[in-house]
């Protein structure tokens, strides 16, 4: 193989690592705003926080 071809290939397989890399950003974006949270997730006061919720599974039965 010339060095073209090296070249070639290295540019392939780096295309393919920065193309994982970015499908897998978006997948955990979109997981993020799937998630069951409160709008406030990350917050280190997330689980005592007084703020209301809005899950549904929060709501009171009547």
């Amino acid at each position: 193989m010339d060095s073209s071809t090296n070249l070639l290939i290295q540019y392939i397989i780096v295309g393919l690592i920065l193309t994982a890399i970015f499908v897998w950003v978006v997948f955990k974006i979109m997981n993020i705003k799937k998630e069951d949270s409160p709008k406030c997730c990350g917050c280190s006061l997330e689980g005592a926080c007084a703020k209301k919720r809005t899950d549904h599974k929060f709501k009171i039965a009547k």
